[in-house]
């Protein structure tokens, strides 16, 4: 959530700071680049008085600064009960095994249904309606393309704070099927729209459309995920590497757009995307266990049977 609200506030500041030129209006990055620059310093400031992690002390064997940091984070010594104790044993639990590469191997499935949730939330497409929306907009003839981009913006902050009660009661692979097909539909609008130039409303209509089903699913579901489907004794090391991966494929699409549109056009670009989508939808219905209203154990039972396309779509609710 903070995430979109902080690419929401980066649009509106994007409007705010600008110059005029040759009749034209410009963003001042170099300005608004400030603003990241200000916004760390204050972390780093807020960040000193944070205690250290508990888990962390206690896995280098310092039980008492473990207690402290705890009980500080609990507000109260009285009110950590038996959680340290947990969490040593989770940390004898997890020092029989590294996370290394063996173990990631030995947890396949569940490794490699994380990273290709990553995989398919990147090459959906999103960074193209993201970037270039203001040039679709204006392609399409509206003249308030920036604020039509502020707009879209806005309705991915709302639908990501609505995805927030839905992932515990639609549960999390229904919103992914939700959101996979609906994409589909929107990057066919898209494909539809610059193949015909027009009708405008088509390209306003699929380019909200598409950041709500995503904002509804593919944003933040595979995230929180990740921390349910791999187990404890890779959980760190599968989410680094999960984690690097995302980013890696945002990347590669951020700096293939413009090559991929001046090969194919926006339409083939967003034809591609649909076709990726397309493959998101079967891979979770597939692949993917419902792990809303299971607990961890549950779930690596079920992905060590393999058994993730046996999960119903609906899964019991949370006891």
């Amino acid at each position: 959530m903070a995430c979109v609200v902080g690419i929401m506030v980066c649009y509106l500041l994007g409007e705010v700071i600008e110059v005029k030129s040759g009749g034209h209006s410009f963003c001042q990055w170099r300005y608004l680049a400030l603003v990241p620059l200000l916004l760390a310093a204050m972390l780093f400031l807020l960040a000193l008085p944070i205690p250290e992690s508990p888990r962390y002390l206690a896995a280098r064997g310092k039980a008492d600064a473990a207690r402290l940091a705890l009980a500080k984070l609990r507000g109260g010594a009285q009110y950590i009960g038996s959680e340290l104790e947990e969490i040593h044993d989770t940390i004898q639990q997890s020092s029989e095994s590294s996370g290394g590469l063996a173990d990631l191997w030995q947890e396949k499935l569940a490794f490699g249904i994380g990273l290709m949730l990553m995989f398919i939330q990147q090459f959906s497409g999103v960074n193209a309606v993201i970037f270039f929306q203001n040039t679709i907009f204006m392609d399409a003839g509206f003249e308030n393309a920036a604020s039509l981009g502020f707009l879209v913006m806005l309705v991915q902050v709302i639908m990501t704070g609505v995805s927030i009660p839905l992932m515990d009661t639609a549960g999390r692979k229904v919103l992914l099927l939700i959101a996979c097909c609906g994409m589909t539909v929107c990057c066919a609008g898209m494909v539809v729209f610059f193949a015909f130039s027009g009708p405008s409303w088509l390209a306003l209509v699929s380019s909200f459309l598409y950041i709500a089903f995503f904002s509804l699913g593919l944003g933040p579901i595979p995230w929180l995920m990740m921390g349910e489907i791999f187990p404890g004794k890779i959980r760190s090391s599968a989410s680094s590497f999960a984690a690097a991966f995302n980013w890696t494929c945002s990347f590669l699409t951020t700096e293939t757009i413009s090559g991929l549109q001046s090969l194919i056009g926006f339409g083939g670009v967003f034809g591609v995307y649909g076709v990726v989508l397309v493959f998101g939808a079967v891979f979770v219905a597939t692949f993917v266990p419902e792990t809303k209203g299971r607990s961890f154990a549950e779930i690596e039972a079920i992905l060590k049977k393999g058994r993730g396309r046996d999960v119903p779509l609906i899964s019991p609710s949370a006891a």
